[in-house]
């Protein structure tokens, strides 16, 4: 059995709905380290759509849902 179990959570990222265009806004800095599990919520009535390079349309989010991406 191995305890050494290590968990490295970054703070809560979000902006305010004000913020929200028609161009991608970043949220936060850029992730340091590789990244295991991301968690995405739209807590908005508005659907939104995401981006990885801030370029390119990657993955749209209903309003009020969540996007959970696990790679274990």
């Amino acid at each position: 059995m191995s305890l050494d179990i290590r968990l490295n959570a970054d703070p809560v990222r979000s902006i305010a709905f004000g913020d929200i265009g028609a161009a991608y806004a970043g949220i936060g800095t850029s992730v340091t380290k590789p990244v295991r599990m991301l968690i995405l919520q739209n807590l908005t009535n508005a659907s939104l759509m995401t981006s990885f390079d801030g370029i390119d349309d990657h993955l749209p989010l209903i309003a009020n849902s969540c996007l959970i991406m696990d790679n274990s």
